[in-house]
């Protein structure tokens, strides 16, 4: 009795434990950024978010980042992967990337979530024109 419920607490403890990929939320959320501002593919770009994230901030909220974004660069030509963050034990895992345009660099944040299945889904993403800072444990690529 006691091997069994060790090996069920086991199961059931593991089962709460979130092992990330950082590589794969980065090159899901690369594509995620391309599909917006370098594809203007937005059909694609919301096949990647979770569902929440359109009742969240509005059926048109990536329409809107990239028209705010054109404003402010034009052109997004090209997406460098800068660093990660997570939390142990967090199902998030937010990735920074550095974008370059002819009107200077733009900095993204894209926060995905880490469902059940094991996919990756975009929750929210942000661009500043400066560095995202205050993050402890920040991980390079």
């Amino acid at each position: 009795m006691k091997k069994f419920i060790f090996v069920t607490l086991i199961l059931f403890f593991s089962g709460c434990l979130w092992k990330h990929d950082p590589e794969k939320a980065r090159n899901i959320a690369e594509d995620f950024l391309n599909a917006v501002y370098i594809e203007n593919d937005m059909s694609r770009a919301y096949q990647m978010c979770d569902e929440k994230m359109k009742k969240i901030f509005g059926d048109n909220f990536l329409e809107n980042t990239l028209k705010k974004f054109k404003e402010r660069y034009i052109v997004l030509e090209r997406l460098v992967a800068d660093a990660y963050f997570y939390e142990s034990g967090d199902r998030y895992i937010t990735v920074f990337f550095s974008g370059l345009s002819e009107k200077g660099v733009s900095y993204h944040k894209v926060i995905l979530e880490y469902d059940k299945k094991g996919e990756y889904k975009v929750i929210s993403t942000f661009f500043l024109e400066k560095p995202f800072d205050g993050y402890r444990n920040l991980r390079k690529f």
